[in-house]
């Protein structure tokens, strides 16, 4: 499951890079990166909701149905089917929509979660030696953001190790990004 994603984080692992390099700060980019891909998917919830509006529209007329063939399911499925061709609406039309949108989601939380992978590309294993190099753990949520927030002290360094490195401005507003909040 984690390769499908993959395979969704990487082209909008490019385009996260794009708009870093040109807004020059992780926040405003992660904001501009949001809006960029719900007006991308625009058309999706549009047709999504227009499906949902049919289907409440139809619910009187479906529970005429279920009281008129109470008895007979088959015969009611037949009518609710004619009902829903007549309107031309489908009973899981707002479904396929919303199955869409899930892996796109995913796929953009990889990407901000994950900058070294998917907007630096990084490999798993230069992903590693950058890690051992400055003595993070790799086995806990949101290491790479911590590892990426060290690049600006330790460029000279990290970069000797990993030359497609580039340092990300994670201040958004006077708070750290890559902090990870505590009580």
């Amino acid at each position: 499951m984690s390769a499908l994603f993959g395979l969704i984080a990487t082209p909008l692992g490019y385009v996260m890079e794009y708009i870093y390099k040109f807004m020059g700060n992780y926040g405003y980019s992660i904001i501009a990166f949001a809006l960029l891909a719900k007006f991308i998917m625009l058309p999706l919830s549009i047709k999504q909701k227009r499906s949902m509006i049919t289907t409440q529209r139809l619910q009187p007329k479906l529970a005429e149905l279920q009281k008129k063939y109470s008895n007979d399911r088959e015969k009611y499925a037949e009518e609710a089917q004619r009902l829903y061709d007549d309107y031309g609406a489908s009973p899981m039309g707002g479904c396929g929509t919303s199955l869409l949108t899930l892996p796109i989601m995913l796929g953009l939380y990889y990407v901000v979660t994950q900058p070294l992978t998917y907007m630096m590309h990084l490999s798993g294993t230069e992903v590693s030696a950058l890690a051992e190099a400055m003595d993070v753990a790799t086995n806990r949520f949101g290491y790479q953001l911590s590892l990426a927030g060290m690049f600006a002290d330790n460029f000279a360094k990290l970069s000797a190790i990993c030359d497609k490195i580039f340092p990300i401005d994670f201040t958004f507003y006077g708070f750290d990004l890559t902090a990870t909040p505590s009580l």
